[in-house]
């Protein structure tokens, strides 16, 4: 709304400042000037045929001599004067106008005069007196109307003045106009342009946040700095991407954890165990694999029962995590069979570490929720990467030969190192 709004104000406010700025200017003095003009000539319309009636009223006395005519002239004398008081009355535009019609006044009267003589001889027709006054009479009336129509043209010069104003006021209008439209299409494509940046903007940082959490990126969350509908899609892919990542942490645990014990499972630990092989690889860091198998595990599931058995797993599994450092990690890689993978650690330490877990099981019993306590002692194998391999299948075997070794030499005991050439005779 607020992005139309920009991209449309612009125009409303150019046709706004059109009809009631630009329109008025163009129109307003030509409405002016012609008001002006008809108020100054609507007098003078009816004065000049005054004048021209009673010039011919003298004139039809003095050729035929008709006394009618007499009365005619006194008439348009009246008419004459009449429209000369409203004529005269005008407030004219210009000077000229006033200075004209105050002369052709001067020789109305002069006419006037001389009108009112040539009515008063006794023999008009074929006076020779009469003839020279005549003369002088439509002399008078001749330059009142020339005079008279002198003011005509001055009025025509005002309308032709206010015509070339109102053409350059139009020109200019056009140019403010196209200027108008002009800014406004700009203000309109700026508008337009940053509306468009700031949706783009956040449909990008949408289809980023989703790129990343697809590759991977599953703690990656979105700065939510927008109250519109964006900012809503940003909270709701935060949402969307903390439920993912839980999860994911869920299916992670499921798929790389043993479900009874909270060991690492066989998935988990071979991961764990590439990482320490790479790390060697990498920086040079040794460690170490032990593989505890309970001894005699079997006659505990037979004389309790599995769920009794599955306690003592349990059991197991936290007696190893309580012997190992934090930095070890413990898996159980099948059955009664537990992996423990040693960082940072040679042969010497891991057999070391090895004989405190086995001693741990040797001197204290396992002790059930019901009260129940069970002897068990484990036998453990252990083996050195890379003293004793050269990847991560090879350790492995290497520590389950140390285990058999351990198994044949009659359990509760670590072996860790490649077996003698009598173990591995008897492994074949």
């Amino acid at each position: 709304m607020l992005g139309l709004g920009a991209a449309l104000v612009p125009f409303l406010l150019a046709a706004t400042a059109g009809l009631f700025y630009l329109l008025p200017r163009l129109i307003g003095p030509v409405e002016e000037i012609v008001e002006e003009v008809v108020g100054e000539l609507e007098p003078l319309r009816h004065l000049q045929p005054a004048l021209l009636m009673a010039a011919m009223s003298v004139n039809e006395y003095l050729i035929h001599g008709n006394p009618s005519e007499k009365g005619q002239f006194a008439v348009w004398l009246s008419q004459g004067d009449k429209a000369f008081e409203r004529v005269r009355a005008v407030s004219f535009h210009h000077r000229l106008e006033q200075a004209l019609v105050e002369s052709a006044w001067e020789e109305w009267l002069q006419a006037r005069r001389l009108g009112e003589g040539l009515l008063r001889l006794p023999r008009p027709v074929g006076n020779p007196e009469a003839a020279g006054e005549l003369e002088r009479f439509e002399t008078h009336i001749h330059r009142a109307v020339v005079l008279i129509d002198r003011v005509y043209d001055v009025a025509y010069q005002e309308v032709m003045e206010a015509r070339v104003v109102a053409r350059a006021t139009r020109v200019q209008s056009v140019w403010i106009i196209v200027g108008g439209f002009l800014a406004a299409l700009a203000i309109s494509l700026v508008a337009g342009t940053i509306l468009a940046r700031s949706v783009l903007a956040g449909v990008d940082a949408l289809r980023a946040g989703a790129a990343r959490l697809a590759g991977g990126e599953l703690a990656y969350r979105m700065d939510v700095t927008r109250g519109d509908e964006l900012g809503d899609l940003a909270v709701a892919f935060n949402a969307m991407a903390e439920r993912i990542e839980k999860d994911h942490e869920v299916l992670n645990d499921i798929a790389t954890h043993d479900s009874l014990t909270g060991l690492l499972n066989h998935r988990g630990f071979m991961h764990c165990l590439k990482e320490e092989v790479g790390r060697w690889r990498r920086y040079r860091h040794s460690c170490a694999l032990l593989i505890v198998d309970l001894d005699h595990f079997k006659t505990v599931n037979d004389t309790w029962g599995h769920p009794v058995g599955d306690e003592v797993l349990r059991a197991v599994a936290a007696r190893i995590l309580r012997e190992i450092r934090p930095l070890d990690r413990a898996a159980r890689s099948g059955g009664e069979e537990f992996a423990i993978l040693l960082s940072e650690t040679g042969g010497a330490g891991a057999l070391a570490l090895a004989e405190r877990v086995r001693a741990a099981f040797a001197t204290s019993p396992i002790t059930l929720t019901s009260g129940q306590a069970i002897d068990l002692t484990v036998s453990i194998g252990g083996a050195a990467f890379p003293d004793d391999a050269g990847d991560e299948e090879g350790l492995i075997a290497a520590a389950d030969r140390a285990l058999y070794v351990a198994k044949q030499a009659g359990r509760n005991r670590v072996c860790a190192g490649p077996p003698s050439r009598e173990a591995e005779r008897k492994l074949a």
